[in-house]
């Protein structure tokens, strides 16, 4: 993960960032505030934590880039517009169950809070309710998320 995310967005979990990092279970990159990428950016107006994420990410070769997640509709139109692969949380949810990684339970089990409309925290703007808005993404053509 980049490094604003890491201490900025998800400082509240902190601790747990810096146990996860420790164990080489997660590797913080930093992107300098000076690159070109990143202000090109935040000039934009895509959110810091995003734009470090589309920047670092930019630098990798092609071949190695990660999927860009975010709940955030302009910093993926953004990423998708420079040739990124990138989703919403919804988006990487169906990827991981039509890859087996996750079941469709498993998935509904975690994601039953959005049915609770006042909880909004990575709720895609088209979510109905799991079963349609999963069916629904699946419908999507598959270079929908790149």
């Amino acid at each position: 993960m980049t490094e604003y995310v890491a201490r900025h967005e998800l400082n509240s979990i902190g601790v747990e960032i810096e146990r996860l990092e420790s164990q080489g279970a997660v590797e913080i990159k930093a992107v300098p505030r000076r690159d070109a990428t990143f202000r090109g950016l935040i000039k934009k107006g895509v959110h810091k934590g995003e734009a470090e994420a589309i920047a670092w990410i930019l630098s990798l070769r092609k071949d190695l880039r990660p999927l860009f997640v975010s709940r955030d509709e302009r910093a993926i139109r953004t990423a998708l517009s420079r040739g990124l692969g990138a989703t919403d949380v919804m988006g990487l949810v169906v990827g991981t169950i039509e890859m087996g990684i996750v079941s469709r339970e498993q998935a509904r089990s975690a994601l039953i809070i959005w049915d609770d409309r006042q909880q909004q925290l990575g709720r895609p703007s088209d979510y109905q309710d799991f079963d349609s808005t999963l069916a629904r993404r699946r419908r999507r053509p598959p270079d929908f998320y790149k």
